[in-house]
């Protein structure tokens, strides 16, 4: 009888061990940081920001109020653009992992995108669309260079962002002239072309937690990541999917609208953008069939 629980808590020992070696995070190496890194300078705007850390209240501003916001803002923007001509990756979460830095961040992040979308109705207010529109679309660049390089939350974050320069750019589109409208199709070009795919997303989110992104507990955490973030992801892909479809709709919209300024008339069909207008039509990444002008 002792011989056989020796045997029996041999094999366990034995599995265990196995376990942990397998299981255990390795010192795979991360990918160098950009020497010029856009993240960087996307961190430094908060204190640049207007005061209030509470929810915007921009939209019930008076003119005046929203100006002054504007002006206020003005730097933490123009910080950003600088960002958005630099390579972005976020700082990997070895560094911030132990404290509530990035946590905070991702608040900036969303304040960011606010003060975008402020800027963007004081344009339309004061006349100026197309200025209007390419706030809106600075907006959803950054929402897109904001989570390369991270995980879930990153990439959750980045989303809300876009959302939010989305709806200004949706209010602006109609007013623009047809470059702007044109200019608007290529800046979403580029942001669909280098967006991160969400299986990449969640593949980083495995592989940080291998390598002890929730301390400690980052071994166990890994055992049960799969079935604690199984909701989560399911609920990214729907994130993932929706911000794509409508940024790809809009981008047709902004063709359509140029093709009506250039001939006088709207196009009978999206397959009239093409080439032209559209190097090809937008497809719904849901099912995908092409998009159709409503």
């Amino acid at each position: 009888m002792k011989k056989k629980l020796f045997i029996a808590a041999a094999l366990i020992v034995v599995g265990v061990s196995i376990a942990l070696l397998v299981l255990t995070p390795r010192a795979i190496p991360e990918d160098p940081l950009p020497s010029q890194n856009g993240y960087d300078d996307f961190m430094k705007v908060d204190t640049l920001l207007s005061a209030s850390r509470n929810e915007p209240i921009w939209p019930d501003m008076s003119i005046e109020e929203l100006r002054s916001m504007v002006v206020t803002n003005h730097a933490a923007l123009e910080l950003i653009r600088v960002g958005l001509t630099k390579q972005c990756r976020v700082v990997p979460y070895s560094t911030v992992a132990t404290t509530n830095d990035h946590s905070g961040d991702m608040m900036a992040a969303k304040r960011v995108a606010h003060a975008f979308a402020a800027a963007s109705r004081l344009a339309i207010l004061d006349g100026n669309t197309n200025e209007a529109a390419i706030l809106a679309l600075d907006c959803i660049r950054y929402g897109g260079a904001l989570p390369h390089g991270g995980v879930i939350i990153d990439s959750l974050v980045g989303i809300a962002d876009q959302y939010i320069g989305h709806k200004s750019l949706e209010e602006a589109l109609t007013g623009t002239d047809a470059e702007t409208a044109r200019q608007i199709v290529a800046s979403l070009d580029s942001v669909i072309g280098e967006r991160e795919q969400c299986d990449e997303v969640f593949k980083r989110e495995a592989e940080w937690a291998r390598r002890g992104r929730f301390g400690p507990t980052g071994f166990f955490t890994q055992l049960l990541q799969a079935f604690l973030q199984r909701g989560m992801k399911a609920k990214a892909k729907q994130k993932f999917a929706r911000i794509l479809n409508d940024i790809e709709y809009t981008k047709l919209r902004a063709a359509a609208h140029a093709y009506e300024l250039d001939h006088g008339k709207p196009p009978v069909a999206a397959h009239d953008l093409v080439p032209q207008y559209l190097k090809s039509i937008p497809l719904n990444s849901t099912n995908g069939i092409e998009m159709q002008l409503n």
